[in-house]
């Protein structure tokens, strides 16, 4: 058998490749699945930060959760410029903590803080659910059509709403288009081609990871579709 300069046959060769390859394909997903775990962490870090503001925000306006969604919102991940800048940056919001890092088309960018570079809008990477009237009431709650919509979500620090979660991992379904486009992930945390759960964070400020076989369709309007 001819060797090379090395001192190794090519059969040799060959042999060590496949062992790196097989090596390879043993690590590469638990690689993959570490700096998830790590994002996912990161992700909890960024929502329990958020219900912080929130509650130091409530503190100083009796009670009452900050007003953050615009009037005629479009969703709960739409807010209004305005109350970000003016009202929540002195609690200690900033634009990172705004958006998970785990999409990978990620939400974090110059057009969706500032929306069509505008001074109106902003779109973020989590879903905000205390109880705003005016965005309450363009959707319906499958499971709680029978609560009084203004008592779905808490309005105020004191209240005992019907689901007590005020911030959510993005996990949006959006029309033919469903976890995807145009140019968009809809969900923070997916597994191939679907969610795979979400880190949810309640009024008194702990953070349950959810998976994706745990979750229910929670908001409901035409094309826009959103779970937790």
């Amino acid at each position: 058998m001819r060797r090379t300069r090395q001192g190794f046959t090519l059969i040799e060769m060959l042999v060590v490749i496949a062992i790196i390859a097989l090596l390879a394909a043993l690590l590469i997903p638990l690689m993959t699945g570490a700096i998830e775990k790590g994002r996912r962490t990161q992700c909890s870090t960024h929502l329990k930060n958020m219900v912080a503001i929130m509650t130091a925000f409530a503190g100083d306006h009796n009670d009452y959760y900050p007003r953050l969604h615009l009037e005629n919102n479009r969703a709960p991940y739409w807010f209004d410029q305005q109350v970000r800048d003016d009202q929540l940056a002195s609690y200690g919001l900033d634009r990172e903590i705004c958006y998970c890092p785990s999409n990978r088309k990620r939400w974090n960018r110059d057009d969706f803080w500032n929306w069509a570079g505008g001074t109106r809008a902003s779109v973020w990477g989590y879903a905000y659910l205390a109880a705003d009237t005016q965005w309450v009431n363009h959707f319906t709650y499958p499971g709680l059509e029978d609560e009084p919509k203004a008592e779905i979500f808490a309005r105020r620090s004191t209240d005992i709403p019907a689901d007590p979660i005020i911030w959510t991992d993005l996990n949006r379904s959006l029309g033919k288009w469903g976890w995807f486009g145009p140019g968009r992930q809809g969900a923070n945390h997916l597994k191939g081609p679907r969610p795979a759960g979400a880190n949810e964070a309640f009024m008194d400020g702990h953070i349950t990871w959810k998976t994706w076989s745990d979750m229910r369709l929670r908001l409901d309007s035409s094309g826009l579709k959103m779970y937790w």
